[in-house]
């Protein structure tokens, strides 16, 4: 089964570097993928909890812009809990 590359575009840096600013404001970082694509690196982005050091969501750099929002709402949520 092949999963789709995700794509990165210039159009996309500054609202990731926003979403970027966000997260890490709150302890969380996003990773992008880097070299190419395979099989655990799908060309997109990852969410991860800086001070723990692990992954919250996309572990195959698998996420989009609004996926890795979502999961970075998602996270302060819990940790308002």
């Amino acid at each position: 089964m092949s999963h789709p590359e995700i794509t990165i575009t210039v159009a996309d840096k500054i609202p990731l570097d926003r979403l970027r600013a966000h997260a890490r404001r709150r302890g969380l970082g996003i990773a992008k993928a880097r070299g190419r694509t395979r099989v655990n690196n799908r060309g997109g982005l990852q969410v991860y909890d800086a001070t723990k050091n692990t992954v919250i969501a996309g572990v195959d750099y698998d996420l989009t812009i609004d996926q890795a929002a979502y999961f970075v709402e998602k996270a302060m949520r819990e940790r308002a809990m």
